[in-house]
């Protein structure tokens, strides 16, 4: 096809079609998961005949799935890959193409979440105080814990803060904060005292 815009030089415009539809992707199994990749994710969509990839972030610096496995015209699993930052996921079909860059298709690689300080890092044995925690990669929460009791009413705030209202206990315990990226290690800013 031949393209021109008023008195502007014509341009020759390559136009590439294919003979089925494009697959379709309506939702994820999960939007995000850790840097170091191998999440288990399971694609819900349609028109998934004839797979021929998985790819992962920006277009420009695209990365492959592993371990495909198209279970049905509809659903198919993959294993994200290594990576950082933010991007789109595609599905590829022979005959399809790619499927579009929507919101549902979109995927974050997150680090591992580390914490930096408790405030208040003590309270009452019968909890229900609210406690800000402060550190890094705190986004994607799934859980935190003190101990081995699960904290309520997680608040993120941003990537750096969250709030959460501390579960009854006793002692020195250690909070945990599970997120997509992984857990928080055993350090002594995570230390709570009831």
């Amino acid at each position: 096809m031949t393209f021109a815009a008023g008195s502007a030089k014509a341009h020759v415009v390559h136009v590439h079609g294919y003979p089925a539809a494009a697959p379709r992707i309506s939702s994820i199994s999960s939007h995000a998961g850790p840097t170091r990749g191998g999440n288990r994710l399971t694609i819900r969509g349609s028109h998934f005949t004839k797979v021929t990839r998985v790819s992962f972030g920006p277009p420009g610096s695209r990365r492959p799935g592993t371990r495909l496995k198209v279970l049905s015209s509809t659903r198919l699993s993959v294993l994200a890959p290594a990576d950082k930052g933010a991007g789109y996921l595609t599905v590829t079909t022979a005959r399809g193409g790619p499927s579009a860059l929507t919101g549902r298709a979109l995927y974050s690689f997150l680090p591992v979440p580390a914490i930096r300080r408790l405030s208040p890092a003590s309270g009452r044995p019968s909890g229900g105080m609210t406690v800000t925690i402060t550190g890094t990669g705190l986004a994607f929460v799934k859980s935190v814990y003190f101990g081995s009791h699960r904290a309520t009413h997680v608040r993120v705030l941003s990537a750096r803060q969250i709030k959460v209202t501390a579960p009854a206990g006793t002692g020195t315990v250690s909070v945990r904060v599970r997120t997509s990226g992984g857990r928080t290690a055993l350090v002594a800013a995570d230390r709570f005292t009831y």
